[in-house]
């Protein structure tokens, strides 16, 4: 997992966003209510795009992510040709969770139907409303030997 969290650390200094007003000062735990909270959103997101229902898996997107891909159907077609193991993976499991600049950076192994796992990191935002939203996902290799 180090490798992971180092990969994120530098794909997180060159793409997350200003540090928002909390700053690093949150202590959110793992297993805590912010991680249920977070795990709560990504699988609902990874609920919809199995249904093809791209109207709520856009909905759990931050503004950040809605400012780039301005309509469900953009971001259906990001996520067709850069996500495609969310569309309808065989397994997910989440893994560890950090936090990087106010935000909460969730780890989540998702295997595909053709038996390739990879690992993304979701990057959840917390809203004035109190609700947390996608910020951005990174992928990478899972490199778990496989069995």
């Amino acid at each position: 997992m180090q490798r992971i969290w180092a990969v994120l650390l530098l794909v997180g200094v060159l793409a997350a966003p200003v540090a928002n007003a909390q700053g690093d000062s949150e202590n959110y735990t793992e297993g805590g209510p912010e991680q249920q909270a977070a795990i709560a959103v990504i699988q609902n997101q990874i609920d919809a795009l199995s249904r093809s229902d791209g109207a709520a898996a856009y909905s759990y997107a931050a503004p950040i992510i809605k400012q780039k891909f301005r309509s469900a159907e953009m971001f259906m077609t990001m996520v067709r040709q850069g996500y495609g193991i969310l569309i309808d993976p065989a397994g997910v499991e989440y893994l560890d969770l950090r936090t990087m600049a106010g935000d909460l950076m969730q780890a989540v192994r998702v295997l595909g139907r053709d038996g390739v796992s990879k690992i993304l990191i979701y990057q959840m935002q917390l809203q004035e409303d109190g609700i947390w939203k996608i910020a951005g996902v990174y992928m990478t290799e899972d490199r778990r030997p496989q069995v």
